[in-house]
């Protein structure tokens, strides 16, 4: 038995190295220099070989489809922690997805995932905290009025759980207006 267990945190640690390298990437996805430390966890037939020549339009178009394989592979880490009910996995993910409403999305899967796990995860969670919350709605655009509806109700959830911890209950403003709804 505790050889399986060994076993399990191996993969959850070779899973959470893998989601941190992804996202350090997605975060330098919009230097022209990264592309090269993107197309080393692409597959093959999107690597250009040695003396091609790209245009920018060309690198630019491979960077948007490297961006889009990597939110893919975040995706599919979700997916994998959903299924194994590993809120802390889906977490610490959420924690390294950059900081812009291109990745939105991924951000939002996310959540809705960690909500259906553990909808009282931010009560006791040291990996990923409200106070890691706070300005995740405006950083990631989701309460841009064209955004699906998935979005603003990811944002109110973001809001609810910041606004339960006392410590950060007036950080949006001092008001009572909204005391006691449930947003769901």
């Amino acid at each position: 038995a505790t050889s399986a267990a060994a076993s399990d945190d191996s993969c959850a640690y070779i899973l959470s190295a893998y989601a941190r390298s992804i996202c350090s990437l997605l975060r330098t996805a919009d230097v022209t220099s990264s592309s090269q430390r993107w197309k080393a966890v692409l597959p093959s037939s999107n690597k250009t070989s040695p003396g091609s020549s790209e245009t920018g339009k060309e690198e630019t178009n491979r960077l948007d489809l490297s961006i889009e394989q990597g939110k893919l592979r975040v995706l599919w880490l979700f997916k994998t922690y959903s299924q194994a009910r590993n809120a802390e996995g889906i977490a610490s993910i959420l924690k390294e997805i950059p900081r812009d409403g291109e990745f939105a999305d991924i951000l939002c899967d996310g959540f809705v995932k960690l909500k259906a796990i553990d909808r009282g995860f931010f009560a006791r969670s040291n990996s990923l905290q409200r106070r890691d919350l706070v300005y995740m709605p405006f950083q990631f655009g989701l309460l841009e009025a064209s955004n699906p509806p998935e979005y603003i109700s990811v944002a109110a959830f973001i809001f609810q759980e910041v606004v339960r911890d006392l410590s950060l209950s007036t950080i949006y403003g001092d008001s009572e207006a909204g005391a006691g709804i449930d947003l769901k």
